[in-house]
């Protein structure tokens, strides 16, 4: 009765299935088990099922072989519409996800809503866990998704074989897909501290398709493992290609053309100490003004005026009727009178100016080709004014590029010690006190009050801005304006302090800043400038940064002979004019 199945066993053949059993006590034929032994009895119905969906299409291996992949492949089972529908949803939002960023890396645009402090693209997606081997990772998972896909397809609509093969791809993707979320999510999370949302959005897809294909299970475990094991060896080659791989240049180098009013490197000898001959157009701070020494004229009303004059002409008349001559000689004296006294008072003063206009020596910062010179001593400077290079630093608090772009800075300044400074011009990100920018982010509301503070802080006590601009820059995220305000009166004195920011001078001297970025073509901040060359952009090189400072850094005392101010005319005597009301004729 069993010979038949017995012969199929023991050759390794597939087993037929025989219609000729005998049948069992109460009408039931025999089970049989893989060995051929009868064990209990069952339906007709239930045997014909197993022996055709089990013997039928799932060979025995060789005997004292191991199963393949092959093997493997040919024993699943394809899966319903379902799972294709299951796979392909998040596989195509993640590759919308990807292709946008793949874009971004491509045209060099900034991600959209996506500059916060915890939320920062920028800062994740030029680092260089980004790429792999100069191939954005954005790309890989383009190319990751576009297989999947092509064999999410081929599973539908292809032979059983290719069915079965593009079945094992669309597994492979989605484990490669998995592994390479938790990788990335570990580097935002410990590595950046900084998240990109589009990349997170792009990995959650894949980490649900990774998650339901190995906890359903609808192709068996052991397919599951070898599949994650070969994902797994692609991800670990990607993440060991980028811990070898040096950090990218995130920083763009601008140079200038020497626009004339500066000495070029052919004209200056290197280390020479002689004041230039040059006369520069130097770029001068705000003036303090003392509010409280100006005397603001009284105002007069128009009635009071119209009867002045009334009287004036009344008194000119009677003069004139009573003796005219006494009018022609009066205008012919004090003509007569006036002109040498004129001439004198003119030709004394310019004596007496051209002697006191000495040249003097002023120390001054040449940036953009010429087309902005600082004097050290008059503007916010980190370190000794007197260093020997001084280049300038272009900065918002709230920047993240900015923060880190710093750290490079203090490394330098460690390298270097006092023979560097910079002069630190902050510019706010914001609206309120910058009118070359087109939005204020959230991230920089508090911009325009920090960058008040610094200036502030300066003009109290200069020998303590070093110390609390470093301060400012401590940590990933800026202070708030009430922390930084208590640190600041930690340091100098809060009277005098607060006189200082209550005035107009931290704002006037925000505006001269905002001038300069614009005369600078504006662009991207953090900026380190000097005198032919400007970093722009995130640099985090300390070497890069030694090299440009040790070439456009060095300072050469300028002679500059001081301009007098202007006086206005009929004042140059130096005595009081008499003043005309507006709309009265002299």
């Amino acid at each position: 009765m069993l010979s038949s199945y017995e012969t199929s066993v023991k050759g390794n053949k597939p087993r037929p299935v025989s219609n000729k059993l005998s049948l069992g006590p109460a009408g039931r034929e025999p089970e049989i088990d893989r060995a051929g032994d009868v064990v209990s009895t069952l339906d007709h119905d239930r045997l014909s099922a197993f022996e055709s969906t089990t013997y039928a299409s799932r060979p025995c291996s060789p005997v004292g072989t191991q199963p393949t992949l092959s093997n493997r492949l040919n024993e699943i089972q394809i899966p319903k519409v379902g799972w294709g529908i299951f796979v392909a949803i998040p596989a195509l939002i993640a590759t919308g996800f990807s292709v946008y960023l793949m874009f971004h890396w491509a045209s060099g645009t900034k991600v959209v809503g996506c500059d916060g402090t915890l939320f920062n693209c920028d800062h994740v997606l030029n680092t260089k866990w980004a790429s792999w081997f100069g191939m954005p990772v954005s790309g890989l998972a383009v190319a990751n998704y576009a297989v999947l896909l092509t064999a999410l397809v081929l599973a539908q609509f292809g032979t059983p074989k290719q069915r079965k093969w593009s079945w094992s791809m669309v597994i492979g993707c989605s484990f490669a897909a998995g592994a390479a979320a938790l990788w990335f999510g570990y580097l935002q999370a410990f590595v950046l501290k900084h998240y990109c949302p589009y990349c997170l959005a792009a990995h959650g897809c894949g980490l649900i398709l990774a998650l339901g294909l190995l906890v359903l299970r609808p192709f068996g475990m052991k397919l599951n493992l070898q599949l994650m094991c070969v994902a797994l060896v692609s991800v670990l080659a990607l993440a060991l290609g980028q811990v070898i791989a040096e950090e990218p240049q995130t920083y763009e180098v601008q140079i200038f053309q020497n626009s004339g009013k500066v000495m070029d490197d052919a004209m200056v000898p290197s280390g020479a100490n002689e004041p230039s001959k040059e006369i520069p157009d130097i770029f001068e701070p705000p003036q303090a003004v003392d509010e409280s020494a100006i005397i603001e004229a009284p105002e007069v009303s128009s009635s009071l005026l119209r009867i002045n004059r009334s009287i004036n002409q009344a008194t000119m008349l009677f003069v004139s009727l009573t003796n005219p001559t006494l009018i022609v000689q009066d205008s012919g004296t004090t003509d007569a009178q006036e002109t040498p006294k004129q001439e004198s008072s003119s030709d004394q003063p310019q004596a007496t100016e051209d002697s006191s206009k000495q040249p003097e020596t002023r120390r001054l910062v040449s940036i953009g080709g010429g087309a902005v010179m600082l004097d050290v001593s008059v503007w916010p400077v980190a370190g000794d004014p007197q260093a020997e290079m001084v280049f300038v630093e272009m900065f918002d608090y709230n920047c993240g590029h900015c923060r880190q772009t710093h750290a490079t800075v203090k490394k330098v300044k460690e390298i270097l010690g006092d023979k560097v400074a910079a002069i630190a011009l902050p510019l706010p990100l914001n609206l309120e006190c910058n009118n070359q920018i087109t939005q204020t982010l959230p991230a920089f509301a508090e911009s325009c009050l920090l960058a008040k503070l610094a200036v502030a802080v300066w003009k109290t006590d200069p020998t303590k801005f070093c110390e609390f601009h470093d301060w400012m820059f401590t940590g990933d995220k800026a202070p708030t304006y009430e922390q930084a305000r208590k640190h600041a009166e930690s340091l100098v004195d809060p009277g005098s302090l607060q006189s200082m920011y209550d005035s107009k001078l931290p704002s006037q001297y925000i505006e001269k800043h905002v001038q300069i970025y614009s005369r600078l073509q504006k662009g991207t901040i953090p900026k380190l400038m000097f005198k032919s060359t400007s970093i722009v952009g995130l640099c985090q090189s300390p070497t890069h940064l030694i090299e440009i400072l040790k070439r456009d850094g060095p300072l050469v005392p300028t002679a500059v002979v001081p301009q007098t101010p202007k006086i206005a005319s009929g004042a140059s005597t130096g005595e009081p004019q008499p003043s005309t009301p507006s709309g009265i004729a002299k």
